[in-house]
């Protein structure tokens, strides 16, 4: 597992190859002025605080019937990211995803009958939410 992002580290990254000339010589012009690491990370924070302005929040009403590791879990920003993946996909073609009736799932009664201690794994959980948001330039 990679070390998190800290407030003041240094990033590096890659300029796509097919980056536009214009954004070159924009960026040059920055680091000539002594501002790129300043002028980047506003556009970063820019870009975020726009993405998180366009998402919409959704109540789910889950059973009370849940364990605390299982609230533990739903709470992890990760878990959020992948279940809005899922919902997402879902509303998109519901019957691409749907294919099971009211009958087939197991009432509350049976789930409590066969219950098992709720266990999260951390290495699956972080491959899975990767595999949903791999980096498209890459």
């Amino acid at each position: 597992m990679t070390k998190p992002i800290a407030k003041g580290q240094v990033l590096s990254f890659r300029l796509p190859i097919d980056t536009p000339n214009e954004v070159i010589q924009w960026l040059n012009e920055c680091k000539e002025k002594g501002v790129l690491g300043k002028t980047i990370a506003q556009l970063v924070i820019h870009s975020f605080r726009t993405k998180q302005e366009n998402i919409e929040p959704v109540t789910i009403h889950l059973p009370s019937s849940l364990t605390d590791n299982e609230k533990s879990w739903l709470a992890l920003p990760e878990t959020k990211e992948v279940l809005g993946a899922l919902l997402f996909r879902l509303i998109q073609s519901p019957h691409e995803y749907l294919s099971f009736s009211a009958h087939s799932l197991p009432s509350v009664k049976q789930k409590q009958e066969t219950e098992e201690e709720f266990y999260v794994d951390h290495e699956f959980h972080n491959r899975l939410a990767a595999s949903f948001f791999d980096d498209e330039d890459e």
